[in-house]
């Protein structure tokens, strides 16, 4: 039942704001797993495969299952919509879909663009680069071979731990994390609600503009307020504030426990207590 009405949703959004964005070339390519509980009653989590694709000026950090049906909707509608139709009975995603964000990091100009889903739309702001104020400790260990050093630093709500690549020239990492002297293989809150794992890496030479979507443009602000009135009562919001109003019916509706216990948590940006 779930999966008609996400089908059904996904044909219909309409046009907000359709921009591409100047071609921009990736010269790396990394891989990630990223685990985070999205039900803190029962502990359960979702498993998702991001990319961090970058160069020395900018990066692209995004999650693979969800970059290719974007691109596969604004390129072939028609495979797009019978790709979902089949979603009923064939599994499309390689990962859980929970991890939905793009962030897009310029560090020229110091600035980041950061696109998300909330309910059925899409909303995209552009926001400073975070001067983090990471604290560099004296613990030590191998990832994936590699020699990493331990960092910690608190951001937006939550105490972080980051492991970065000590031989590294690079400077960034997964989400919105980076400024570390070298590239971040792990990170995660304290309480592992959110975790970043380094997967693999390999060079390439592929796009890393924004993609073609359907948003809103607002501010970093406006996206958390909404944000916050979401994960309050899901329910509410889908049914009153969302472009496309849902009903759920009455209370008896399975369909009404099952979203509500996906969003037993809170984002990764915490803005109340």
């Amino acid at each position: 039942m779930y999966q008609k009405l996400l089908v059904f949703i996904l044909t219909i959004i309409p046009n907000y704001s359709i921009k591409a964005q100047n071609s921009l070339k990736a010269n790396k390519e990394i891989r990630y797993c990223v685990t985070s509980i999205i039900d803190t009653v029962t502990n359960r989590v979702a498993t998702d495969t991001c990319h961090l694709r970058l160069n020395p000026d900018v990066s692209l950090f995004f999650n693979q299952d969800d970059f290719k049906l974007d691109s596969l909707r604004h390129n072939d509608f028609s495979k797009w919509t019978e790709m979902m139709s089949n979603s009923l009975s064939k599994k499309i995603r390689n990962g859980d879909g929970n991890f939905t964000c793009i962030v897009q990091k310029d560090f020229k100009q110091r600035r980041y663009t950061f696109e998300d889903r909330i309910s059925t739309d899409r909303f995209r702001y552009v926001d400073s680069i975070p001067t983090y104020k990471w604290e560099i400790i004296k613990e030590f260990k191998l990832i994936a071979g590699r020699k990493c050093q331990k960092a910690i630093m608190t951001y937006m709500g939550r105490n972080y731990v980051a492991w970065f690549e000590i031989n590294s020239n690079l400077h960034d990492g997964p989400w919105k994390l980076c400024g570390l002297p070298g590239l971040i293989l792990e990170a995660y809150d304290l309480k592992r609600e959110y975790v970043f794992t380094y997967i693999d890496e390999y060079s390439t030479d592929t796009e890393m503009s924004l993609p073609t979507s359907k948003h809103y443009n607002i501010d970093k602000s406006t996206f958390l307020k909404q944000q916050t009135e979401f994960y309050k009562n899901p329910i509410s919001y889908m049914e009153q504030n969302s472009t496309i109003k849902i009903k759920f019916g009455n209370s008896q509706n399975p369909m009404r426990d099952e979203l509500s216990n996906n969003y037993r948590h809170k984002p990764l940006e915490i803005t109340t207590k």
